[in-house]
Formats: C-alpha cells, sequence, structure tokens
C-alpha cells in the first residue's frame, strides 16, 4: 500500500494507456481503467513547442477547467452515455483550429525521443486526472467512479438517480447549455467545454433553443434522477470562478420546478461544493504541487464557491489520510 505519486510519474500511468498516436501537435492517448474498463481519452504536446501556453486563453485550462473536465465522465455515466470521454483531444482538436484554421496543413512531423512521448503523455493524464483516483489498496490508478474509490456524497447521489429518459437527458443538457452561456456570450472555450460534457450536441444549438423553464422540469420523471439533475447543474455552475446571479436563477428554477424542497436544494448546492474542492484537491496533486500549496489553494477556493475555508480544510485533511 503506498501513496499517490506526486507529481504523477509516466511509469504510474503507463498501465492505464491502452492507445497513443503520435501528431505534430503532440501525443493522443487514451486511458483506460482496469476495474470499470471507462475509457478516457486525452491529449498533451510536445515539450517546447508551446502548445499549451498558445491555446491557455482558447481553452480556458487552469483549476476551474480542470475541474470541469473531471466532471465529464460524471455527466455521460449520470445521463448513461457509453462514448469514451474525450475532453482533453476536444479542446486541443478546437484550439488549434483556432491557431492553424479548420483547414490548414500544419507541417510534417517530427521525429520524437521517448523522452518526449512520455513527458507528453503525463500532460495528457494530467489534462483529465479528476476522472482518475489512487486505489491505495492496490497501488494503482483507476477511474474514479471505481466501486473501490466511489466514497463522496456526490458520487453516491449521482449513482442512485441515473439520468434514464431522454426527454430528462436533453432537459439536462439544455439546463447546463444555459448555464454555462448564461453571461450572454458563446466563446469557444464554452463550446468546448459543453462538448466534454455532451458529446455529439452542439451548445449554440441547445442555446438557441428556448430555455428551459419552471413547466420543462415539473414534466421530469419523479424519482432520484431530479437530485442527480440539480447536483449536476450546481456543479458546473460553481466551476465558472463566479456564480453569477442568472446563474442562481437557473437553479433555482430548476429546484422549483423539480420539486426539490428549498433546504433540500440549498444542502445539494453545498454538496456540490464539496465536490468540486475534492477535484481541484486531484488536479492540484496531479499538477505536481506539494502539499502545502495545494492546501492554500483549495481553501482559497473554498472561500471562493462558498463553501468555506474550514470546509476545504478539512477536505484536504480527508484527502491526506487517504493519501498517507
Amino acid at each position: 500500500m503506498s501513496s499517490a505519486p506526486n507529481p504523477v510519474t509516466f511509469e504510474s500511468i503507463k498501465p492505464l494507456i491502452v492507445a497513443s498516436d503520435d501528431e505534430n501537435s503532440g501525443v493522443y492517448v487514451t486511458f483506460r481503467c482496469p476495474v470499470t474498463g471507462v475509457e478516457v481519452k486525452s491529449d498533451g504536446p510536445w515539450p517546447d513547442d508551446g502548445l499549451l501556453e498558445r491555446t491557455a486563453g482558447q481553452v480556458k485550462r487552469g483549476l476551474f477547467a480542470s475541474v470541469r473536465s473531471s466532471l465529464a465522465r460524471t455527466v455521460q455515466t449520470a445521463i448513461g452515455s457509453h462514448t469514451s470521454s474525450s475532453v482533453g483531444s476536444v479542446g486541443t482538436s478546437a484550439a488549434q483550429q483556432v491557431i492553424y484554421g479548420a483547414g490548414n496543413e500544419i507541417g510534417e512531423r517530427k521525429h520524437r525521443s521517448d523522452k518526449d512521448r512520455e513527458a507528453a503523455t503525463v500532460v495528457a493524464f494530467n489534462r483529465v486526472a479528476g476522472q482518475f483516483a489512487w486505489d491505495e489498496h492496490t497501488d494503482r490508478f483507476v477511474a474514479s467512479s471505481s466501486p473501490t474509490v466511489l466514497d463522496s456524497e456526490f458520487d453516491r447521489l449521482v449513482a442512485a438517480g441515473p439520468i434514464a429518459n431522454e426527454f430528462d437527458r436533453d432537459l439536462t443538457a439544455r439546463m447546463i447549455g444555459s448555464l454555462i452561456a448564461s453571461d450572454g456570450a458563446i466563446t469557444d472555450a464554452e463550446r468546448i467545454s459543453f462538448a466534454g460534457l455532451f458529446p455529439g450536441k452542439s451548445l449554440d444549438q441547445v442555446v438557441g433553443s428556448r430555455a428551459p423553464g419552471r413547466v420543462d422540469f415539473e414534466e421530469s420523471m419523479p424519482g432520484p434522477a431530479r437530485e442527480t439533475m440539480l447536483l449536476l447543474g450546481w456543479a458546473v455552475a460553481l466551476t465558472d470562478e463566479r456564480l453569477s446571479a442568472e446563474e442562481q436563477s437557473v437553479l433555482a428554477t430548476a429546484g422549483e420546478g423539480l420539486g426539490i424542497d428549498p433546504d433540500r436544494a440549498q444542502q445539494l448546492g453545498m454538496i456540490a461544493r464539496s465536490h468540486v474542492v475534492d477535484q481541484a484537491i486531484a488536479a492540484l496533486v496531479a499538477s505536481g504541487l506539494d502539499r502545502d500549496t495545494v492546501r492554500g489553494r483549495v481553501e482559497d477556493l473554498g472561500e471562493q464557491i462558498g463553501l468555506g475555508r474550514d470546509e476545504a480544510a478539512r477536505a484536504f485533511i480527508r484527502w491526506s489520510k487517504r493519501s498517507s
């Protein structure tokens, strides 16, 4: 039994790799959980190519973006999607189109060393690290949805309330689309984010349709899936750096229409806040930061999203106990 490697090493993620392709921009990798079989696609730029830095403004990387990326598998599991998560590769593909143009030839491939390939693969894993967790019983990374690590209240509620009805799935996508585009302007980063959450759906088309109202939510299937819908809405809204009045209005309308008691709706909001902090811890640790820095960043995040510094500190301490 050992703690998770910090920082993540190539050797620690090598057992997860089932496919790896070299491209001009970097390495495209498919990681597979050895327990659930869940596959996650991602990509990492070649060292010194500067792709990550050049696309940072377009893809809106950073802590909030990393946490939202980690929600992709949760959302797809909740709505019953069996499509492999591809949030990492979607992000880079879209960014390349912004930088080079959709039909532009980037040039011939360069020969890359094994060392470069391993470094790019580690970056690819770090981009989707929130979708994996270290199983201290088997000393390996597994999917966050694995029964061996499914220990948060957020994950248990989502697992107990899958969104199985097609109307409810579409309603969830429309709700989350409204949250992502709540400021009225749709950016490329928001399109990328939505595509990672709902593969095959267009944010522009979803937002272009009528926004879901109270009656729409009232027509959803009664049962635990209603709480899942609101949980997912809260989690996405909380990863938008600031919870706007427009987002709060969307969540209030959803809670009312879903028939969720206001006190319970607020409780679900706090559960979502705890989940966001947990995912942030995973992302920060995977980035190689030391523990004191991680704790400081996590406490700042807790204060920013309304969880509180003390509760965020407790979440970090719980993680430390599990990983020690």
